[in-house]
């Protein structure tokens, strides 16, 4: 009697074993399932869900440029730009650089054309002032366009700020779908290795192996995204 309660009491465990390893095995089949699921299913979605806060931020920055560019203008407007390099005295207006269409006249139609009866000494010191009043036109336009030109980051910068970082609710997926694809792949692969390890078809240190060469892949791609990530952050700065 001993020796069958025995032998029912192994069976029962063999069965138990082996329940366990089946559910354990089911378990990994559905998981690397749901994974290939989210893939295919949600991948382009996350994909488009991960550039809501670029496109945002772009969109400001273009209006930001815009504000940046109509303010500069308005200074130029106001005052000269340069503020130790101002206009000739007989420049007229500096304004009419920016507004000829509203002022009606500029330097050009005073000194660019001869006037009756002009002498030769007039028309020396026509051309001399037209002369100067065009030197510092073209100064003026050239500080104008650079000063336009370094309009770009400071946009930039200021869209960054006003956009909040929480908007980016995906960011932490670092690309979307490629994140999503390879996640899932790591996800598959460790279970397909400890199903091989529950059915005993590999060894404990196979299985070793292969989960320190996953790991190994994973932290390599971290920290080569963080130096990437840096060398973008200083070359910005």
């Amino acid at each position: 009697m001993a020796e069958i309660a025995n032998a029912t009491q192994t069976v029962t465990s063999v069965i138990l074993s082996s329940t366990e390893a089946a559910l354990l095995v089911l378990l990994a089949i559905v998981a690397c399932l749901v994974c290939i699921w989210l893939v295919f299913s949600f991948g382009r979605r996350v994909q488009g869900a991960a550039m809501i806060r670029e496109n945002i931020v772009k969109t400001y920055t273009e209006n930001e440029l815009k504000d940046l560019e109509r303010e500069l203008l308005q200074r130029a407007i106001d005052r000269p730009l340069d503020p130790t390099d101002p206009p000739p005295d007989f420049f007229g207006c500096h304004s009419q650089l920016w507004q000829p269409h509203i002022l009606g006249g500029s330097y050009q139609a005073m000194y660019g054309q001869p006037k009756a009866g002009e002498t030769d000494q007039e028309k020396i010191d026509r051309e001399a002032k037209l002369k100067k009043c065009k030197a510092w036109d073209d100064r003026e336009k050239e500080r104008y366009e650079k000063l336009k030109k370094d309009l770009d980051p400071t946009a930039k910068e200021n869209a960054e700020k006003r956009v909040p970082k929480s908007w980016d609710v995906l960011s932490f997926l670092g690309g979307g779908y490629a994140f999503l694809l390879e996640f899932s792949t790591v996800i598959v692969i460790i279970f397909s290795i400890l199903s091989l390890g529950i059915l005993g078809i590999l060894g404990g240190q196979e299985i070793a192996t292969i989960l320190a060469a996953i790991a190994g892949y994973v932290l390599g791609k971290a920290s080569a995204g963080r130096s990437e990530s840096g060398t973008e952050a200083k070359k910005t700065g």
